[in-house]
């Protein structure tokens, strides 16, 4: 796993989710940095979306719930993915990072 590019905080996209999310979906989370940065923020319940299964790992230590997407597509589907969370969980998802 490439030190750096899986673990940033993301300042200019934290600025951009609302103080009132309080469940928030994470597309590409990498190893949670921004995920535990925005719960340090405020209460909220993140899910990670992640491809690659060491940054995984690491985000199931700091976000809600982590999963590995097994998708090897360049692009993300993200409504694929927000209708398996809610078929399994029945999830109300206020945010979407991508």
């Amino acid at each position: 796993m490439r030190k750096g590019y899986f673990d940033l905080k993301r300042p200019e996209i934290l600025a951009l989710i609302p103080r009132r999310a309080k469940k928030v979906l994470d597309l590409g989370c990498g190893a949670g940095t921004l995920g535990k940065t925005l719960k340090e923020r405020q209460p909220c319940h993140i899910t990670g979306i992640e491809l690659y299964k060491e940054a995984v790992e690491i985000a199931e230590a700091l976000l809600n719930d982590a999963q590995r997407d097994n998708d090897q597509g360049s692009v993300w589907d993200y409504k694929r993915i927000i209708k398996q969370l809610k078929t399994r969980r029945r999830a109300k998802i206020s945010y979407v990072i991508e």
